[in-house]
């Protein structure tokens, strides 16, 4: 993220941009934050790269897969064992689950470039 995209994503979240539309001011302040931020992507579309929408996209794709993970895969299976060691081995185990399951997304992203030539 370049300086001035994020001078601009503070300026979104903080509210200093102007917004365009007026129900941006009766919305709650949760809606407020997504239109904003909605305004801002819409403003600096025509400003934005392609490798910047690419960063953007890996970055909520692996801020989402690890929270999915904690929330949905280790807190549970943690919190569902009673002794220490018990606890580590399925944290343990988690995160190996959570390993074999990454490799397989990356293998099959690395199988689609290698074979894009081909498939197209």
């Amino acid at each position: 993220l370049s300086s001035l995209d994020a001078a601009w994503l503070l300026q979104a979240v903080a509210g200093t941009r102007s917004a365009r539309c007026c129900s941006a001011r009766r919305s709650s302040r949760r809606s407020n934050f997504f239109l904003r931020v909605a305004i801002i992507c819409h403003d600096r579309a025509t400003h934005m790269s392609n490798l910047l929408i690419t960063q953007i996209v890996v970055a909520l794709a692996i801020v989402g897969s690890v929270g999915v993970f904690l929330g949905w895969i280790a807190m549970p299976a943690v919190k569902a064992r009673q002794g220490t060691w018990d606890r580590v081995a399925a944290g343990l185990l988690s995160l190996y689950a959570f390993a074999v399951f990454a490799a397989l997304g990356v293998g099959v992203g690395i199988g689609i470039i290698w074979l894009w030539p081909q498939i197209t």
